[in-house]
């Protein structure tokens, strides 16, 4: 019996210093992971949170029928490939009109074309740094629209439906 009491120490004793052990072991472990990760940067974080301000709420597609067909991920293909083809084009000479409600309603309803909708106005200053384009104007303009024709018809379009441009 006496012994049976030894044996159960002896292995509580053992089983407490191994627990000690992994616990040191698995401090040292946070402790290292977190000391190699260092802060971002003043512009990394600039730069982040232009991203995520600019980043458009629906991404619609609108196939040959006239079927809309909304993108749910960023990390779609049709997504990734309409990035892609904005990134690569070079938009410039913007014109600038008045539209009608009927005229805007027929442009985000145009077949084969892909809509990026904003929650706001968003300046083309973040569309021309977000997609490293230079599209030059004279005159500061906002959107909460763009229609990229996919045909490659080398037009884009940026609508305000709140000023009606």
């Amino acid at each position: 019996m006496q012994n049976n009491r030894s044996v159960q120490g002896v292995m509580i004793n053992i089983l407490l210093t191994i627990a000690i052990i992994v616990s040191i072991v698995l401090t040292a472990l946070i402790f290292i992971s977190a000391g190699s990760q260092e802060a971002p940067t003043q512009t990394d974080q600039q730069s982040q949170q232009a991203s995520e301000l600019f980043r458009p709420t629906n991404c619609i597609v609108n196939d040959k029928s006239g079927k809309q067909h909304m993108v749910m991920h960023t990390t779609n293909a049709q997504y990734k490939s309409i990035h892609q083809y904005l990134a690569n084009s070079r938009i410039t000479n913007p014109t600038q009109r008045k539209a009608t409600n009927k005229q805007i309603s027929q442009l985000l309803d145009k077949t084969q074309t892909a809509l990026y909708h904003y929650p706001d106005v968003v300046p083309i200053e973040y569309f021309n740094s977000y997609y490293s384009q230079r599209v030059s104007t004279h005159k500061s303009f906002n959107f909460n629209y763009v229609v990229v024709p996919l045909n490659h018809s080398k037009k884009a379009y940026f609508v305000n439906t709140q000023s009606k441009t």
